[in-house]
């Protein structure tokens, strides 16, 4: 019962916070000029307050007993409530109904960026603030039920970012051509209220004072039974395949560490790599983007494919079934990228783009997502185990932000589009050593 109700709910709460970003989008841009200032002021700003929210969820995961945390939390996601009912303003810039943007736009002339974050964080802030903290936090309460599958519950990310990916693909081909604006906003509000439903029951399934959850400090070793006195101890080779890879020969079983970080060295340099594998696809999907819509075409709506692919990723590499993704299939990635960068360089040299567009397209989407899967990849193999589930989700948060942060506001203040290439060269150096005594 756990997993399923767990699982649902950072599917919701993933569908809802990639449907907002859109819709308010659609909302104050034209109010504010729809100049690309403003819309990457946007991005910054999601991305921004993503990162407030996994710190939140890392600070009160570490400094409050889980009784606490269910009830701080259970406190907190009611607040949104404050802006998303028709209350009225109380003599506070509120707005008197969910995303309510009347008289809200600034003056002919005057700078929109200030405008833009001013409605961003009234209209918009503290509910996507809670909704930001719900997949790191409910991970991390998962891992308290006692769940076989709690020892390692990073596959319910890929639940989250399934929820991500169909609420970014909904937005423009069911909600915004059938929908107006007061209505998309109405049907935010009750899925909002569907997440705090789902939540609420996540907190009283966690809450039981029955459930146990695992140990997460490392047990000691038991004595060895008879059988396993009698096999043969692993040395050499064997042994250090199984440390590499963190499997053991046999079928992998559920709720089994699979892929899991071999050890908990918390680590400044890999506190750093955590950050960088996480900001080079975040930055290189906003300047794929840039390229193709600059360089090749402005094709529209080419934004939504390497989202997609980026979100696609991250389900892909923290999957479990039907395979153990970071086992063989992210091998095959690793020796894959370089002949899909290769191709997508040789495309934009040879100037493909000008006769064969799509082509050009594909390649040049071929070598960001298998440059992605490799990044990612490397993520969800260096895991730690849950005692440091949500610093290793805000170290990615901060790389997510960083990169975003490089493309949306260092970028376009230097003449030449260097983004790119950039990113293509930094996840050329974040490649994994194929060999012991090589790079």
């Amino acid at each position: 019962m756990a997993l399923p109700l767990y699982a649902a709910t950072l599917f919701v709460s993933a569908f809802i916070l990639f449907l907002v970003q859109p819709m308010i989008g659609k909302m104050i841009l034209p109010k504010l000029g729809g100049t690309p200032q403003v819309w990457n002021t946007c991005m910054v700003f999601f991305q921004t307050i993503l990162l407030a929210g996994y710190a939140y969820t890392h600070f009160v995961s570490t400094r409050l007993r889980l009784k606490q945390q269910l009830l701080v939390h259970g406190t907190l996601i009611l607040l949104p409530f404050l802006v998303l009912l028709p209350w009225k303003t109380w003599g506070l810039p509120l707005p008197e109904g969910p995303f309510n943007l009347t008289d809200w736009a600034p003056e002919l002339g005057v700078n929109p960026i200030p405008s833009a974050l001013y409605i961003l964080l009234v209209i918009v802030g503290l509910p996507f603030f809670v909704v930001s903290t719900t997949a790191p936090l409910l991970q991390k309460w998962f891992s308290s039920t006692g769940h076989p599958a709690a020892k390692d519950p990073y596959f319910l990310y890929g639940a989250s970012n399934l929820g991500s990916m169909l609420g970014l693909l909904m937005y423009p081909a069911l909600i915004e051509p059938f929908c107006v604006l007061h209505s998309q906003a109405l049907i935010w509000t009750g899925g909002f209220a569907l997440l705090v439903v789902t939540v609420y029951a996540c907190i009283a399934f966690v809450w039981q004072p029955a459930v146990v959850g695992h140990v997460e400090e490392p047990a000691a070793n038991p004595a060895p039974t008879p059988e396993a006195a009698a096999k043969p101890v692993e040395t050499g080779i064997t042994a250090k395949a199984s440390v590499s890879t963190g499997v053991k020969a046999g079928a992998p079983k559920l709720g089994s560490s699979i892929g899991l970080g071999q050890a908990d060295d918390m680590t400044m340099l890999r506190r750093l790599k955590w950050i960088a594998l996480a900001a080079v696809p975040s930055s290189m999907m906003l300047g794929i983007t840039t390229h193709i819509t600059t360089d090749l075409s402005p094709v529209p709506m080419i934004w939504l494919i390497p989202l997609t692919l980026y979100l696609l990723s991250f389900i892909l590499v923290f999957a479990r079934w039907p395979v153990v993704w970071t086992d063989e299939p992210h091998k095959l990635m690793v020796y894959i990228q370089p002949v899909a960068i290769a191709a997508m360089l040789l495309s934009d040299f040879m100037n493909l783009g000008h006769s064969y567009l799509k082509a050009a397209i594909f390649f040049d989407v071929t070598g960001f997502f298998f440059t992605t899967m490799v990044c990612h990849g490397e993520l969800a193999k260096d895991r730690p185990s849950t005692k440091y589930l949500t610093e290793f989700y805000l170290m990615m948060s901060i790389g997510g932000m960083l990169g975003g942060m490089f493309n949306g506001l260092l970028a376009p203040n230097i003449p030449s589009l260097f983004e790119f290439p950039a990113a293509i060269v930094a996840a050329c150096f974040l490649r994994p050593a194929l060999t012991g005594a090589g790079w």
